[in-house]
């Protein structure tokens, strides 16, 4: 009697599971956070180049889901945001061109807070995202010795130099994450707004090209 109410127990626990297991095998599971690494970067760095309906399909996207079409309807804003060093960025799908078919090709994650948050923390979040994307991707590959890079030439984060007449602080970074693609960081802080910017997109027209070649000769 005692055996059979434990194999009851357990056929009961498994219906509970199949559910919860399709789902996850689905890709409709909980959502990912943080920057996108292993199979997950692989399955949406998979993804630029294809057409839209393509992109919607594997994504388990709907319209209803598109929240917003700007820029000539080339960025597509959907209403899932994605955790990220534990503050929700929107996320946008970046397509070539409004011509069909359309062809992805990148991704935007945006955090704009509305009240403004305390600048150092903002600055303090900027890094805490650009040393996670050093991790787990390299070095940054940006050009060396401009000006608004938040990284010196160790690959420290810069100390700041505190200048009474400019309130403003911008940041960029790149860091390549494939043979075709990289990562792109901006910071823009000033008293009227706050934006951090992270791009997963093609590496065309960000000129790594160039940097690789410097570094070849060097």
């Amino acid at each position: 009697m005692k055996s059979r109410l434990i194999s009851l127990l357990l056929c009961i626990v498994l219906l509970l599971c199949l559910p919860g297991c399709k789902q996850a095998a689905d890709g409709e599971g909980q959502p990912e956070t943080g920057l996108l690494a292993g199979d997950e970067l692989d399955m949406y760095l998979g993804l630029i180049g294809k057409p839209s309906d393509e992109v919607m399909e594997r994504l388990f996207l709907t319209e209803d889901q598109i929240v917003e079409k700007r820029d000539r309807e080339t960025g597509w804003r959907i209403s899932e945001t994605r955790e990220i060093e534990g503050e929700a960025f929107t996320q946008e799908l970046l397509f070539e061109t409004p011509d069909q078919p359309q062809i992805l090709y990148g991704y935007q994650y945006t955090f704009a807070p509305n009240p403004l948050y305390d600048e150092d923390k903002m600055k303090e979040l900027t890094t805490a995202i650009a040393l996670k994307a050093t991790e787990l991707y390299g070095d940054p590959i940006t050009y060396p010795n401009i000006s608004n890079r938040l990284f010196d030439e160790d690959g420290n984060p810069k100390e700041e130099k505190k200048t009474d007449f400019i309130k403003g602080w911008d940041i960029r970074e790149v860091w390549e994450i494939s043979e075709n693609e990289a990562l792109v960081l901006m910071a823009s802080l000033s008293d009227e707004w706050q934006y951090i910017w992270l791009t997963y997109r093609i590496k065309e027209g960000l000129h790594l090209e160039y940097l690789e070649r410097m570094e070849s000769n060097s």
